[in-house]
């Protein structure tokens, strides 16, 4: 059909695409006479073309599964992702002719659907509910790259799965683990790991034989990724993996060419785990973080000193922490909240760690720190646990600067701390209030629970 023939030469032509899905959408006929297949390739294909016509290459494709994304990301993505959106009204009817069909697709129109839907960003809903319920009997038939995708697609979804299906998808999926290239194996298991989806012993012992068998073929990229999903599903590798990973990713990951985010994804996966890397190996992810700590965006710059303190803050010497806090500077306004109080906190750690850092973190950054938690206090955008990390890391932090500014801030943020505690004190006693008046009165029978009861 057109549209899947314009996809695979990349349509960039934003009136021919708007002319194909008026054409297939609800003012046009076209889609009730397209059969499972060809729905298939079509949901693919204007995935496609949408990607092509925002300017999303095939590159950013490939990189877009790396998590942690924001969209104040370093690396070179369209400014505005999606500058064309299609109708709601056609990704209503599409999703609803995807379920209507469902019984009739194979496979393979199984996978390009779901990854075009996801593509397409598409919220989870019955049409999902649908793919579960069609594709688990026949997870046996998908090939080795189809199941990888499949995982990846829900990953990016941050799909809820049921756990039959997940059994089926373990059980279908197992043996072809050993068969799976590095970037396959990379979307199995960040699919899963994103969607808390724990796979049983089988299936790992299967995944860290083949990631392992790999390991010197494998991009920084997917080094990355198998780190960060383990370290999502709370898992720690075998010292014998660890020692070959090691082996494996020293050279790339501390090259220059090496994204930002791949590197500190890294360093907070062996923060998370019960892992000391050797010193060597992480000196040298130190030395990479310094050297790109330019490219860093704030979601970068939190994590890194984060991870830093919390592996082996005694490793942080003078030079790295002042490179640190230049770059960091002008972006604290760009902080969440969140990002902030990590950031403080791991400061905190430093400054009672070495006794040269109260003179290294400048006035300055403190100045320029205390503003902006400042501006997101005002903006309500803390929650307690952050506006807690706040205070503290500021009362323990030595401040060479005029104290006034930190002294208000803090006191501020006391008062809406313990607001937010008398609101959630009220909250517990409404509810347990709420609940003691639904219980019967004494002497009052408790109806029974096979009797019906009248509707409200």
């Amino acid at each position: 059909m057109i549209s899947h023939a314009l996809a695979k030469v990349g349509l960039q032509d934003q009136q021919l695409l708007s002319r194909i899905v008026w054409a297939t959408g609800p003012e046009g006929e076209l889609l009730n006479r397209l059969d499972a297949q060809q729905l298939c390739n079509l949901i693919w294909s204007v995935a496609v073309c949408v990607d092509a016509v925002n300017g999303v290459t095939a590159a950013y494709m490939a990189q877009d599964v790396t998590p942690g994304s924001s969209s104040s990301s370093s690396s070179s993505r369209p400014s505005q992702l999606q500058q064309y959106e299609l109708p709601r009204a056609w990704l209503g009817v599409v999703s609803r002719a995807f379920q209507y069909k469902i019984s009739g697709y194979s496979s393979a129109g199984l996978t390009m659907a779901l990854w075009g839907l996801c593509r397409l960003r598409l919220a989870p809903g019955r049409w999902l509910k649908a793919f579960f319920e069609a594709s688990g009997s026949q997870l046996g038939q998908f090939s080795r790259q189809e199941l990888a995708v499949v995982a990846y697609a829900l990953g990016k979804m941050r799909a809820e799965i049921p756990p039959q299906w997940l059994s089926q998808y373990l059980a279908a999926s197992t043996e072809g683990l050993t068969q799976l290239s590095s970037q396959e194996l990379s979307m199995s298991l960040w699919g899963l790991a994103t969607c808390g989806a724990a796979p049983h012993k089988a299936w790992l012992m299967a995944w860290f034989l083949s990631s392992r068998a790999s390991m010197q073929r494998a991009s920084t990229q997917d080094l990355s990724l198998w780190l960060y999903s383990l370290a999502l599903l709370r898992l720690t590798p075998s010292p014998l993996w660890c020692t070959s990973y090691v082996e494996a990713s020293f050279a790339p990951l501390t090259a220059r060419s090496t994204h930002p985010q791949e590197l500190v994804n890294v360093m907070w996966a062996i923060s998370c785990m019960e892992w000391s890397p050797p010193m060597l190996y992480w000196r040298g992810l130190l030395d990479a973080a310094r050297s790109n700590f330019g490219r860093f965006n704030a979601q970068d710059l939190a994590n890194c000193i984060s991870a830093a303190t919390a592996v082996d803050v005694s490793s942080i010497e003078r030079p790295w922490l002042a490179s640190f806090l230049q770059a960091s500077e002008p972006k604290l306004p760009s902080f969440s909240s969140l990002q902030l109080a990590h950031t403080i906190a791991a400061l905190a750690a430093v400054d009672k760690a070495h006794d040269w850092a109260a003179t290294c973190i400048h006035a300055a950054w403190q100045e320029a720190f205390v503003q902006a938690a400042a501006r997101q206090l005002g903006n309500r955008r803390f929650k307690s646990r952050a506006l807690e990390l706040v205070v503290h890391g500021l009362r323990q932090l030595h401040f060479s600067s005029s104290p006034q500014p930190q002294q208000e801030f803090v006191r501020r943020a006391e008062a809406l701390l313990e607001h937010m505690k008398r609101a959630q004190q009220d909250g517990q006693q409404q509810q347990q209030q709420q609940q003691q008046q639904q219980q019967p009165e004494p002497g009052q029978p408790t109806p029974a629970a096979w009797l019906p009861q009248e509707e409200e």
